[in-house]
């Protein structure tokens, strides 16, 4: 199961009216905003597209947010408003089970009747998010939890992540979100297809920065999040559409076209996986 946040920020000036809330725990590594990012990692990111920084937000922080995802996704708004876009409301009641059951699972809790046994304890032994007795395999989407939730508002207007995007980006007006999203996938679910955000915006000027934010600790058998380096600077290549966002062939259909059009051959392209990223990492 993997869980992310994702908040994208765009060029245009920075207020200087938030204060941030004391719930957001950063990691250690990460009090002092002007020490972050390092020249090292503003030139990585420019050159290859991506840059991961580990351990921003404490265990904690984590542990808070997924608490509070669980009751939204069962209709529960600290702030009386419903998200821009939620999948069906959960209906089952929140119990401890969970986040952190280490119980083994039993005759009703849907997986029985998996082919896959040792998939069925992993799930049952911490109650996977969002689980509500079905199995379907959908990946589903939150679109603007901010609006429903203090804490997630707390956490995507935080001002070390918008300076952090804004000397990424060299925006020296600073960085404002534009939207937020949660996407969830349960097991099962299929791949969402290699694409690029910004066209989806439509934003003049184009240029927007992804902010992806670890909530569960990323294994390879999670179908965790992958770059392509140096994509960033082909052409505008491929775009497709939320139909195209899952496909059979592994979500491969679009990075091949855009590839090609970029002169680029298929075979010498660099995947990097996010496999091996802890909760909190961005």
């Amino acid at each position: 199961f993997r869980l992310s946040a994702r908040v994208e920020s765009r060029r245009v000036m920075a207020s200087e009216n938030h204060q941030v809330c004391p719930r957001i725990h950063l990691g250690e590594s990460y009090t002092n905003a002007e020490e972050c990012p390092s020249l090292e990692k503003i030139n990585q990111f420019s050159m290859d597209g991506y840059s991961v920084f580990p351990n921003v937000l404490s265990q904690q922080c984590v542990d808070a947010l997924n608490h509070r995802l669980e009751l939204v996704l069962r209709g529960e708004y600290d702030t009386q408003m419903k998200p821009d876009k939620s999948p069906k409301l959960i209906k089952t009641p929140m119990s401890n089970d969970n986040l952190n059951s280490s119980k083994a699972g039993n005759d009703n809790d849907g997986f029985k009747r998996t082919e896959d046994e040792d998939l069925r304890r992993r799930i049952n032994s911490k109650k996977a998010l969002g689980y509500s007795g079905n199995t379907r395999k959908k990946v589903f989407q939150v679109i603007n939890i901010h609006k429903s939730d203090r804490l997630f508002h707390e956490l995507v207007t935080n001002p070390f992540l918008g300076k952090l995007v804004a000397k990424l980006m060299n925006w020296e007006e600073g960085a404002r979100l534009a939207q937020d999203q949660i996407w969830a996938k349960p097991p099962g679910a299929p791949p969402l297809a290699y694409h690029r955000d910004s066209p989806y915006f439509m934003f003049k000027p184009n240029d927007v920065c992804t902010v992806w934010i670890a909530l569960d600790d990323l294994s390879s058998d999670l179908g965790p999040l992958q770059y392509v380096k140096f994509s960033h600077l082909w052409g505008d290549g491929r775009v497709g559409s939320s139909q195209n966002f899952f496909q059979d062939d592994g979500g491969k259909a679009l990075l091949h076209s855009a590839a090609e059009r970029a002169g680029i051959d298929i075979r010498n392209l660099e995947f990097e996986s996010m496999a091996g990223v802890a909760a909190g990492g961005v």
